[in-house]
């Protein structure tokens, strides 16, 4: 006989099972005993693993809802054999990294087996591949994709975070900048100086863009060289022309003015180096701009200022290709913001600066749509795409994609002034800068540089066109230079 201490029980040595280590040979508990002992561990063990899984659950979710701690292996479902493994978790890591692998090539394995079933099926006519295709195989492949994506793209994704926050406070500090250093820059002369004179039945549009201020074009390697005279003179000309137009019906006269992109030559061309420092450009903007800008408020009883980005004025580090989502977040709009401050103390001057990438005006019932045209409206060349972009145009319309039908557009980008008086009219604008050195390798020469100006009246929102060219002629000038006069950094 033998006592078990746990029942305390006096019971056949047959009842106790045998065990070596113990001194007579048998187990210290009888059998029903030791059945019940091997059950409490294992539900001992079983607790302590569920208590380890919780915690470990508790840590994944948080590691997942962070946007700052690093995902680890265990984290994915699928593949992950892009993880390093380095440090105390080098074993785990590589374990884990070769369950996964093993994993994926199980899994791609029945993909395959499944996407020839389903081939043959379609071939013998039941059904097609798609309606053939196990789902839960398209879970995985969809799993696969998004948790790749996820681990790629998380340190990218945090970094896009801090720039947009970043960003954001720029914006700020220089809107406040603009308000304490830029505002009521510009004197109030003539009619800027009374209240605009509301409903005025004629209005003179005046399109300036492509301008490319501060592209700094020497005569060294140019046949014509567009420096600080060069293009100072060319705006005043404009300007001038401008003022000129039809003063006999002025006191029922608004201006409409239309800055549309490209107004500065920025850094994103086939050479940075290209054009003055872009701080530098920035200020030759303003400084030309708003004499431009006080000049026409005088002369003009009412003035409207609408503003559209173009490529050459976007910010690279935001949009490094095309810009074709919050395109007015670049350097431009910063131009416009700082003009606007500086015009505030011009009474008969009002502004519209877009953030979407199309401006819808009002000209007497009749719709004016103002795009630079690198991305909106997706338009080619105005000669060699002319049916193409008319389609385009008349899809607009008939989809009423802005919510209006446009009778007129205005557009900058492609330097080739034309006025199509189709339906709707479109101008495409000139540039003021002569060829560069891109534009006559890719032959981009003999087009006129110049800018637009028209009349719109109830019912004619594109009447009286002039295209006001711009040339050597100028540029010899010594007249021009009073209203517009010269700007760069001195040393």
């Amino acid at each position: 006989m033998k006592r078990c201490p746990r029942c305390g029980e006096d019971k056949p040595r047959s009842d106790f099972n045998r065990n070596r280590s113990e001194p007579d040979g048998l187990r210290a508990y009888c059998r029903v005993c030791d059945r019940k002992d091997q059950k409490d561990r294992r539900d001992a063990t079983a607790e302590k693993n569920a208590e380890r899984q919780a915690r470990e659950d508790a840590e994944q979710a948080r590691r997942l809802a962070s946007d700052f701690d690093a995902l680890h292996v265990d984290d994915f479902d699928v593949s992950v054999g892009n993880v390093p493994e380095t440090g105390a978790d080098k074993a785990r890591r590589a374990a884990a990294s070769r369950q996964k692998r093993q994993e994926f090539n199980r899994k791609m394995g029945e993909v395959a087996g499944a996407l020839r079933g389903a081939a043959e099926a379609q071939a013998a006519g039941d059904g097609d591949v798609l309606e053939n295709m196990p789902a839960e195989l398209g879970t995985y492949i969809g799993k696969l994709s998004e948790q790749e994506r996820r681990f790629g793209n998380r340190r990218l994704a945090r970094s896009i975070s801090l720039a947009e926050a970043h960003e954001a406070l720029a914006i700020r500090r220089f809107k406040a900048a603009a308000a304490q250093y830029l505002a009521g820059k510009i004197e109030p002369r003539g009619y800027a100086a009374t209240r605009a004179r509301e409903g005025a039945p004629r209005t003179v549009v005046l399109g300036l863009s492509d301008l490319h201020l501060g592209a700094e074009l020497s005569g060294l390697d140019s046949p014509m060289p567009f420096r600080a005279v060069e293009e100072a003179r060319r705006l005043e000309y404009v300007v001038r022309q401008a003022l000129d137009y039809k003063p006999q019906y002025r006191a029922m006269t608004r201006l409409l003015l239309l800055l549309n992109g490209d107004l500065i030559e920025g850094q994103l061309m086939h050479d940075f180096r290209d054009g003055a420092p872009l701080t530098e450009q920035k200020v030759v903007f303003w400084r030309l701009m708003s004499q431009a800008l006080g000049e026409l408020a005088r002369a003009f009883p009412e003035v409207l200022v609408v503003c559209q980005p173009g490529n050459h004025g976007r910010d690279k580090v935001r949009h490094p290709g095309r810009a074709t989502s919050r395109k007015w977040d670049g350097h431009e709009w910063e131009l416009y913001y700082g003009l606007s401050m500086m015009a505030t103390h011009l009474e008969n001057v009002s502004w519209q600066i877009d953030f979407r990438a199309v401006s819808v005006v009002d000209l007497y019932g009749s719709k004016l749509g103002v795009s630079h045209g690198d991305t909106e409206i997706k338009l080619g060349d105005p000669d060699t795409k002319a049916q193409q972009n008319a389609a385009a145009l008349d899809r607009v319309n008939a989809t009423r994609t802005y919510g209006v039908e446009f009778d007129a557009w205005f557009f900058g980008h492609f330097h080739k002034p034309r006025y199509q008086p189709r339906s709707p009219r479109v101008i495409y604008n000139g540039a003021l800068l002569p060829p560069n050195g891109y534009a006559r390798t890719m032959g981009y020469i003999g087009e006129p540089s110049g800018q637009f100006l028209w009349e719109a009246v109830e019912g004619y929102p594109v009447g009286d066109v002039r295209f006001i060219e711009v040339g050597p002629a100028q540029d010899r000038d010594e007249r021009l230079g009073t209203i517009v006069q010269p700007f760069r950094f001195t040393e």
